[in-house]
């Protein structure tokens, strides 16, 4: 089944159950909603003042949609059968109309009679019970009731089947939870997503809001509940193609397609296909360990530059602070394994920087096509993200030579934290990247001192910004909209073209800051960079120390 005709599908069954279709929320929470979160993890978070209470917009108590979501916590799994970056949820809601027993009727209906998915291959989870609530029962024998026997009923703690509250108090609930047997051989009878949860997949969920959370840990029941649903959308479709091809005996199990086995990444493949070494299909039917590898790098490169899009046409940049800071890993990422599939595997990928340009332009016009609600594009921001990827191969070509020196010294089976850390703080090559490379000489990263190293640069960072910036003096004052500074150290040791953008004291130090710079700042143990500049008006002025707070050097001139 093609995307745009499970959409359509959707569409038409929850429209005549009466919902309306509602506007997805952004992939960026807005702050002064939660300054704790930096995106959307799933449809409930945009949810929660309308479980309050508040009129939703579109003036229905019954609505749907489907919510974007961008999740980093499994970013390390994203290669694998169903973890993405960026992902579809499709929900509908009901805000104190219907509650359990339509909201599982209408999910065995839409899976079984629309979707035509085998009942056999179906299995559901339950809320079991703890101190605050008992085992529901009521979802248990609403699911006996309309066609599943109870073998396969799977009643699991909260830990797993209880939602919420995602804030100190909050309405939170149950949940049901359905799955699809993706094992090669159909399920036996005591097989459950509990004690054999690796050949299930979850594909529904369904949340049921019954109860208030207090700041005192109090549970009360609400005199009107409410329901949030959401199914996997890339998972529906890896579960219907999978499902027919088994029948066709062109598979044995649904387990051998994977998330990314659908129309959507199929085009992304077969575009990226065009500039690598072999096309993605050829590579997949290896089953080579280098084919597997080669898989991983494209499934990385596919969904890494797919969330990296839809992260910029959210108006987001990259930069080394908070949201943005996430965006320049995840483009260096991706960048990084394109390099290990382009056909001559060039050191300096930018050669052709018109390449960069014809694939991403490319991509982004499939996906403006396929997302219709996609801001229209225009090539600043394209080059927001070529300009990303610019800088960061000027770093690889340092950073290359470096790493393949420390592997050089290396006769164990741990990688140095103080290496790891050298790469991070000196080339701005994220850890866990680091981590991708080490892996393949059979090394792991010594991350608990890594860590250590990290929380102690970030207190010296602190104490710093803390003397320079002392108290009754507002940093904001300083450096607010002050753009990053563009630090060419890496490819350039002058720069004739820098542009002063402040000139300013504090505490009888004067500081300058330009659009680039040549000089190091300093960083834990690294040394920062000195020497005489000439500015315009040809005065001769010396910069004595160099400091970095966020993305923006601060250049302390004697």
């Amino acid at each position: 089944m093609k995307s745009k005709e499970l959409r359509t599908l959707r569409k038409t069954f929850r429209e005549s159950k009466w919902h309306k279709y509602a506007n997805p929320a952004s992939l960026i929470v807005n702050s002064a909603d939660d300054a704790t979160t930096m995106f959307n993890t799933a449809g409930m978070q945009p949810l929660v003042p309308y479980l309050m209470g508040k009129e939703h917009p579109t003036g229905s108590d019954k609505v749907y949609n489907i919510q974007w979501c961008i999740r980093t916590v499994d970013i390390d799994e994203v290669w694998d059968t169903s973890h993405l970056t960026f992902f579809e949820m499709m929900w509908n809601r009901s805000l104190w109309s219907y509650f359990k027993e339509d909201a599982i009727a209408w999910s065995r209906e839409f899976l079984t009679e629309i979707l035509k998915l085998d009942k056999e291959m179906l299995s559901v989870t339950i809320f079991e019970w703890d101190k605050d609530a008992p085992l529901d029962q009521e979802a248990k024998d609403i699911w006996l009731g309309i066609w599943l026997p109870e073998y396969r009923i799977t009643p699991l703690w909260k830990e797993d089947n209880r939602w919420g509250p995602a804030w100190a108090s909050w309405p939170c609930g149950p949940d049901t939870e359905i799955f699809y047997r993706v094992w090669v051989w159909d399920p036996p009878k005591d097989s459950n997503p509990w004690n054999d949860d690796t050949n299930w997949l979850e594909i529904w969920n369904n949340v049921f809001m019954a109860y208030y959370k207090d700041d005192a840990w109090v549970f009360t029941e609400l005199e009107k509940k409410n329901v949030d649903t959401w199914m996997w959308f890339e998972r529906i479709l890896m579960v219907l193609s999978g499902q027919k091809q088994k029948n066709e005996w062109k598979i044995l199990g649904v387990n051998e397609l994977s998330v990314y086995s659908n129309d959507i990444f199929d085009w992304l493949f077969k575009n990226l296909s065009k500039h690598t070494v072999e096309s993605y299909v050829e590579i997949f039917a290896q089953n080579t360990d280098l084919s597997r590898s080669m898989t991983i790098s494209y499934r990385i490169v596919a969904d890494h530059l797919k969330t990296s899009l839809m992260l910029i046409n959210e108006w987001l940049v990259p930069s080394n602070e908070w949201r943005g800071y996430v965006l320049r890993r995840i483009i260096r990422r991706w960048y990084y394994h394109l390099k290990k599939l382009t056909k001559e595997n060039s050191s300096a990928l930018f050669s052709n920087e018109q390449w960069i340009y014809d694939i991403i332009h490319s991509i982004l016009w499939w996906l403006v096509n396929h997302y219709e609600v996609l801001k229209a594009w225009n090539w600043n921001e394209i080059k927001i993200l070529s300009q990303e990827m610019f800088q960061f191969e000027q770093t690889l070509q340092k950073w290359a030579k470096k790493i393949d020196e420390l592997l050089s010294k290396h006769d164990g089976s741990i990688f140095s934290w103080t290496d790891a850390f050298l790469l991070y703080d000196t080339f701005g090559v994220p850890v866990e990247l680091t981590k991708e490379i080490v892996s393949t000489s059979w090394l792991i990263v010594d991350m608990a001192w890594y860590e250590a190293a990290l929380e102690q640069a970030k207190l010296t960072s602190r104490s710093w910004s803390g003397e320079k910036f002392a108290k009754g003096v507002n940093r904001a004052d300083h450096i607010e909209w002050i753009p990053e500074t563009k630090f060419i150290w890496y490819w350039s040791l002058s720069c004739d073209t820098s542009k002063v953008l402040k000139d300013f004291e504090i505490q009888w130090s004067r500081y300058m800051i330009f659009d680039c710079t040549p000089f190091y700042a300093e960083s834990w143990w690294q040394k920062w960079d000195s020497w005489n500049i000439t500015l315009d008006d040809g005065s001769i002025i010396y910069i004595e120390h160099v400091f970095k707070y966020g993305g923006i050097w601060l250049h302390k001139v004697a």
